[in-house]
C-alpha cells in the first residue's frame, strides 16, 4: 500500500506532505524508516518509490516527508530549519529536525506500533538533514541514521561557526559525547 497524507507539524505549523509505503499487513513490531529527500523536495515521492521493494522483507513502513520550498526555503530544510534567513537560531520546537520525532509519534500511535526507535536515511540534502539530526538532537529516537553524499557538513569543531561547526550552535560540550555515541553511518 502506498500514498500520501499531510502532517501539519505542531512545532512549525507548516504542512508536510508525507509519502508512504507499507506492507499489506502490519504487526506491532513493524519498523518505521524515514527516507529524506535531496535538496529538491519533489524527490520525496521518488525516495519512497525506491524503498518500496524492501518494505515487506524488512517488515517496515517507509515515510518520506516532503519539506516544501514554500515553507522551508533555500537551506532551511537541509539545515533542519534551525536558523532563520538572518542566521539566528530558531526555537527547537520549530525545527524540522524535531518534526521527525513528532511525525514518528503520530504514525506509531495511529498504526498501533510498539517500536520505540526508527531508522532514517538521507541522500544529498537529506544527508545534511540526517547528520544534523544526529548531532543537534542527541535525544532523537533513531536506532540508526545514514547520511549519504551530503554536500556540506557540520563539523565537530568549536572553532568553526554554526551551521558548519559548533561555535554558536545549540549543542554544548556536555551533550557532544552523547551525540557522537549514536549509530550514524556517513557514506561518501
Amino acid at each position: 500500500t502506498s500514498g500520501s497524507f499531510v502532517f501539519t507539524d505542531p512545532g512549525s505549523h507548516h504542512p508536510i506532505t508525507v509519502w508512504f509505503c507499507r506492507p499489506p499487513a502490519l504487526a506491532t513490531n513493524t519498523r518505521i524508516v524515514f527516507v529524506m529527500h535531496g535538496s529538491d523536495s519533489q524527490t520525496a515521492r521518488q525516495a519512497c518509490d525506491l524503498a518500496a521493494p524492501y518494505i515487506e522483507p524488512f517488515n517496515a513502513i517507509v515515510l518520506a516527508p516532503q519539506f516544501a520550498e514554500e515553507y522551508f526555503p533555500g537551506d532551511a530544510y537541509m539545515f533542519g530549519n534551525m536558523i532563520d534567513a538572518d542566521g539566528n537560531l530558531l526555537p527547537k520546537s520549530g525545527w524540522a529536525l524535531t518534526a521527525i520525532e513528532r511525525l514518528f509519534d503520530m504514525v506509531r500511535d495511529e498504526m498501533g506500533l510498539h517500536r520505540t526507535e526508527y531508522d532514517i536515511v538521507g541522500f544529498s540534502g537529506g544527508a545534511q538533514f540526517v547528520h544534523r539530526l544526529a548531532l543537534f538532537v542527541p535525544e532523537a529516537r533513531f536506532r540508526r541514521a545514514v547520511a549519504a553524499s551530503a554536500g556540506r557538513y557540520a563539523f565537530h569543531s568549536w572553532s568553526e561557526k554554526f551551521p558548519y561547526g559548533l561555535d554558536g550552535s545549540p549543542i554544548d560540550r556536555m551533550q557532544l559525547p552523547k551525540a557522537l555515541s549514536r549509530d550514524l553511518v556517513v557514506l561518501l
